[in-house]
């Protein structure tokens, strides 16, 4: 499978556990994938606005434009040939992702093509150097994607103390091995805590495992109450959340 179906096939949610794994650990050590991933995102998000609609009417205005000397538009054919040679191969590059934007996406589509683990912040804290030093550990595993070891640390730091960093970083990694009902466990810690500084990744976190459940509403319910509360992610939730409605509309 070359990379172009690797993109495609994790995008679409087509690839196994391991496999996922396999391509995300790829996509963190190869930058070229990372380009070109990025890329199939940004041309999807191209197609939801008018940035095309508005190259056309520039080279469309090109096109009309007149000169009287031979030289000068020579030169302006020229241009002109290559804007709109680029605008056609955009255009039929882009005609396979316009078909399939055009299409209800599934709940397992919208998950892959939104969720990505939180990267992790490792920092000293204070209080116990022991609680500290087991916190230290579940974050290193973490980052490694050693995440059945991460949670093993993760639980001991919260059996010792609360902790709403230990709580997210447990949903996530919960996420990561697929279980997503003991993940909204964790992710509940930290809403239920309130006042810290995970609860708007914790809320995003939550409306991805319901995503992932199908429970398209509770989803959408967590989702509209982010768009309104968090300056960060009120773009990216409704986002989802459209992409949700047209789900429910099907």
């Amino acid at each position: 499978m070359n990379a172009y179906d690797q993109i495609e096939a994790y995008i679409q949610g087509d690839l196994t556990a391991e496999e996922t794994r396999e391509f995300e650990h790829t996509l963190d050590q190869s930058q070229e994938l990372a380009d070109e991933y990025q890329l199939r995102k940004d041309i999807e998000d191209a197609l939801m606005d008018d940035d095309l609609m508005e190259l056309k009417h520039q080279v469309r205005d090109i096109m009309e434009e007149k000169d009287p000397h031979p030289l000068v538009w020579f030169k302006r054919k020229a241009v002109r040939g290559a804007l709109v040679g680029a605008l056609v191969l955009s255009l039929s590059s882009l005609g396979y992702y316009a078909a399939q934007l055009h299409s209800v996406p599934t709940t397992e589509e919208v998950f892959h093509k939104y969720y990505q683990p939180y990267s992790v912040t490792i920092t000293d804290r204070s209080g116990s150097d022991e609680i500290n030093t087991l916190l230290t550990s579940a974050m290193e595993r973490y980052k490694e994607r050693d995440y059945d070891q991460a949670l093993q640390l993760f639980q001991q730091v919260l059996t010792k103390r609360e902790d709403v960093a230990a709580s997210l970083y447990s949903g996530i990694s919960y996420m990561e091995i697929q279980q997503y009902k003991k993940a909204n466990e964790s992710f509940e810690e930290v809403v239920e805590d309130k006042d810290n500084l995970y609860l708007d990744q914790a809320r995003w976190y939550m409306s991805m495992c319901y995503i992932r459940l199908g429970s398209i509403e509770e989803a959408r319910n967590t989702l509209q109450a982010l768009a309104d509360e968090s300056e960060y992610y009120r773009d990216k939730a409704r986002k989802v959340e459209r992409q949700l409605n047209r789900i429910q509309k099907d």
